[in-house]
């Protein structure tokens, strides 16, 4: 398996704002391959340490040499439930439970 990415449309955000980013993944086995895929947003907490939490996508069952494409939107608002404090954030992938990029952008607040 072969994974690409993340890559972000832009690396600050001011709030509130959505984050856009794509990838893909390739079977580079010879059988069918089940994926699981997730991303992490890692949030910068008021402490200074991060924080991270997992999102589904999908899952995906791919052939042999058989490539997906996934773009994906994540909204950053501030919440009753989520806080979010300025600073540099990290999106990272997630296939079948295994870390597989990460990507780190900035947020700021208005």
């Amino acid at each position: 398996m072969d994974v690409s990415g993340p890559s972000l449309d832009r690396n600050v955000l001011t709030l509130p704002d959505e984050l856009a980013f794509t990838f893909a993944v390739t079977n580079t086995g010879n059988g069918d391959v089940r994926l699981a895929l997730d991303y992490r947003v890692h949030y910068r907490k008021a402490n200074g340490r991060e924080s991270a939490k997992v999102f589904k996508i999908s899952t995906v069952t791919l052939g042999p040499g058989e490539s997906r494409s996934v773009t994906k939107r994540h909204a950053f608002r501030q919440m009753t439930t989520r806080v979010h404090y300025p600073g540099v954030h990290a999106l990272e992938l997630q296939v079948n439970g295994v870390a597989q990029g990460r990507t780190e952008f900035l947020v700021e607040l208005p």
